[in-house]
């Protein structure tokens, strides 16, 4: 038996009836907040510590969105604190979501935010976002700047604090922006 008996290709793909949006998607919530997603596992590397002093910043500026971890980790539990301890834990969500329950975590999005700092290939959760049609920010790490194009279907930063919430405020500010990005990043995921 040789070596490549033993390997399997796995594709990184999004099933296309499985994750599109529809109409009624990204309807306001009843406290009328949008939010912002992080859509995957709850670790430094993935950026976690990263989007929550984001968060904390702009919440500290007086803007008001809701920001949702979706996927176990060994942050999760520090995420959970770092909230409780800043005074902003009515704004924050720790979820563990099933893969096959994803697509309405992502429909009720109005950003994306996947802020890698290390060890990035091609993010399926970046796939994901941008064939449902969100408003990604992501980092210049691996793979991502393959699948975000900053200025045309999302934003591109350095995985820093002051950077990441820069992109942020812009999306949360800029509607039209939001809506420039998600169709572009639909025709980008689609191709």
């Amino acid at each position: 038996e040789t070596v490549f008996q033993k390997c399997h290709y796995v594709p990184n793909f999004v099933n296309p009836h499985e994750f599109s949006s529809h109409p009624d998607d990204g309807a306001p919530r009843p406290d009328g907040l949008m939010t912002v997603l992080f859509p995957r596992r709850c670790e430094e590397k993935r950026g976690a510590g990263v989007f929550i002093r984001s968060a904390i910043q702009l919440w500290k500026q007086g803007r008001k969105f809701r920001a949702v971890f979706c996927g176990w980790g060994s942050m999760q539990e520090e995420i959970s604190d770092i909230s409780r301890q800043s005074g902003y834990s009515k704004f924050v969500e720790v979820l563990d979501v099933p893969f096959d329950e994803m697509r309405s975590v992502y429909s009720q999005a109005d950003i994306v935010v996947i802020p890698s700092l290390r060890h990035e290939g091609t993010s399926l959760s970046c796939v994901e976002a941008l064939y449902m049609g969100k408003p990604v920010i992501t980092t210049f790490v691996g793979g991502l700047p393959n699948l975000v194009i900053p200025g045309c279907n999302g934003e591109v930063v350095s995985p820093t604090v002051e950077q990441l919430s820069a992109a942020m405020a812009r999306l949360l500010d800029n509607p039209g922006l939001r809506q420039q990005y998600a169709c572009k990043g639909r025709a980008i995921a689609e191709s």
